[in-house]
């Protein structure tokens, strides 16, 4: 019984911290409410109870989940390749020629998402 309950506040710390950093990146490389929503796959209302701490990312929904991590992982390798939040934007929102369309264009669904993610992870330092 006591594993069980230990379990569940692990869950639930995690969940408040996965929240939290998804909504700082979001934040950071500058997204409105609604182009967050679209990428993580959250409904404009929860997307407005995550941004104001009444709601956090639940992990048995594996979409949203899911979407919040690699959003997380494309925020950090950004952030350790730019080192600022100015260039991350301009990165995140400008054409890119090596994948085909701006990166926000490609993160708007699942599978551009992925791509995205894996291609700043691969390129390391040499955007």
């Amino acid at each position: 019984m006591v594993m069980t309950a230990q379990l569940q506040v692990d869950s639930q710390l995690t969940a408040a911290a996965l929240s939290k950093a998804a909504f700082r990146a979001s934040e950071y490389l500058g997204l409105k409410q609604k182009e967050f929503g679209q990428i993580i796959g959250l409904s404009p209302t929860k997307v407005s109870h995550l941004w104001s701490a009444h709601y956090t990312l639940n992990p048995s929904i594996k979409s949203e989940w899911e979407n919040s991590i690699l959003f997380i992982r494309l925020f950090t390798s950004l952030d350790a390749i730019l080192g600022e939040k100015e260039a991350a934007r301009i990165w995140l929102r400008g054409e890119n020629i090596a994948l085909g369309d701006s990166p926000f264009n490609l993160i708007q669904n699942v599978e551009g998402l992925v791509h995205v993610v894996n291609y700043v992870d691969s390129s390391g330092n040499s955007f």
